[in-house]
């Protein structure tokens, strides 16, 4: 009866950690840049625990998100990568960094300890009709909804969400593993759901002609619109997509979208605890929703970053106030017009950002490959960049920039007013470059 331990063994060290954690004050998470005027969004580093105590105790967010959608790792004992694409001018080359590590070093008692002490965390910020959904796979999905039975009720399970998909890879020892499962806790007996429909397809794609039953056609044939099952065939994001962020596990845009118009209302707010590359945050915005995100890694929220402002959306990146700057790069600019105005206006063309190699704990062929992008390209790890203001040690950020479609440019041509150009890099450092004054 060892699994039933490993669960009665995780509950105890959960309720224990989750007494200490409500007991301490909770970290202040500090703004370092405002994109699109800020608002309401969240972008933040840090540990996603201390994010939700910050929420809790600072933000006076208790009982008021609509939906909570987390993917956090599956216990498959791997570490995640992340593929970098470096511009090299006359190509590009592919990087693979270890984007999280999903260890199984602490045993199954310890990944369920850290998710009890999370989800306990998560229902004091759910609203009386908010909803949580957990993303997992088969390696502890059956584990993981015994302590939400727990913690939310064996009752106020909504569904047991299965998300099909196609993709490389076979088994010869049993059935390929082909999905997903998403398991919906609602926090209160009265929830929000709003159906969705989706097509049904008639049998041999023939038209029915039942009375009262509304057909349509397209080019399989005839289906009709039914409320949507819980089965989700949807794609996963393809090498080629358009949406395809490098960022390991990536999950699409259309799952996202079927989960926050299902379980939030319109204009309401959406939380993702394992943030990745912003997916949900992406999704929200984009129907008009508010987010609140997180992810301990600071790749990943510059992942988010480049995603969201590339979108227009208006958000603040914070950060938790003991965690320590991400190793920054150094970069030159060289100024390109002939006169620089009083308000710092002109244009900036910047001609190199390099890292400490060291420090980024690259070996081997690695290592290799992206000293090799450098030499052909001074600029293969910028990612982007912004001018802005600089106000109380956070950045405002009013205009971005990204390297033209060779790699080897990028003109920074600040407004009027702008004290600052700030450059991402695509391992998560950035650095702020002051304009000039005359």
């Amino acid at each position: 009866m060892e699994s039933f331990e490993q669960l009665a063994a995780a509950a105890r060290a959960a309720n224990e950690a989750y007494a200490r954690f409500t007991a301490a004050p909770q970290e202040e998470f500090l703004p370092t840049d405002v994109f699109c005027g800020g608002g309401d969004n969240l972008l933040a580093y840090g540990d996603n625990l201390a994010f939700m105590g910050y929420l809790l105790q600072q933000k006076d967010l208790k009982g008021k998100i609509d939906l909570i959608s987390v993917d956090p790792p599956f216990f498959t004992g791997n570490n995640q990568q992340a593929k970098l694409r470096l511009d090299t001018g006359s190509g590009s080359a592919m990087l693979s960094t270890k984007a999280y590590s999903d260890s199984t070093q602490a045993g199954m008692v310890g990944y369920l300890t850290h998710l009890a002490v999370r989800f306990m965390a998560i229902r004091e910020l759910l609203s009386e009709t908010g909803i949580l959904a957990v993303h997992l796979d088969w390696h502890a999905v059956h584990y993981v909804k015994v302590l939400l039975d727990d913690i939310f009720g064996y009752d106020n399970l909504v569904n047991e969400l299965i998300w099909s998909y196609k993709s490389g890879g076979f088994a010869s020892r049993g059935f390929a593993k082909k999905h997903d499962t998403i398991l919906v806790y609602a926090k209160s007996k009265v929830f929000y759901f709003r159906p969705s429909k989706e097509k049904s397809y008639n049998r041999g794609y023939k038209p029915y002609r039942f009375k009262g039953v509304e057909e349509f056609k397209d080019e399989l044939g005839w289906y009709t619109m039914v409320n949507r099952r819980d089965v989700l065939s949807v794609d996963m994001v393809g090498r080629s997509s358009p949406e395809r962020t490098g960022y390991a596990t990536q999950k699409p845009v259309k799952l996202l979208d079927i989960l926050i118009e299902s379980f939030c209302p319109e204009g309401g707010l959406c939380a993702d605890f394992y943030g990745g590359s912003g997916t949900l945050a992406a999704a929200a915005a984009a129907s008009g929703r508010r987010f609140l995100t997180c992810d301990n890694s600071p790749a990943a929220v510059n992942t988010a970053a480049k995603r969201l402002s590339a979108a227009g959306v208006s958000f603040t990146v914070c950060s938790e106030e003991t965690q320590q700057p991400a190793c920054s790069p150094q970069c030159t600019f060289e100024e390109t017009s002939l006169q620089i105005s009083m308000n710092g206006a002109g244009s900036y063309s910047l001609q190199t950002c390099t890292r400490d190699l060291q420090q980024l704990g690259l070996k081997g062929k690695t290592r290799a490959r992206l000293e090799q992008a450098l030499a052909a390209n001074p600029l293969a790890l910028a990612d982007f960049a912004a001018s802005g203001t600089l106000q109380d040690g956070c950045f405002f950020a009013e205009k971005r920039f990204v390297p033209s479609s060779g790699g080897k440019e990028l003109i920074a041509q600040p407004l009027p007013g702008h004290t600052h150009i700030k450059v991402w890099d695509k391992f998560g450092g950035w650095m702020l470059y002051p304009l000039k004054k005359s």
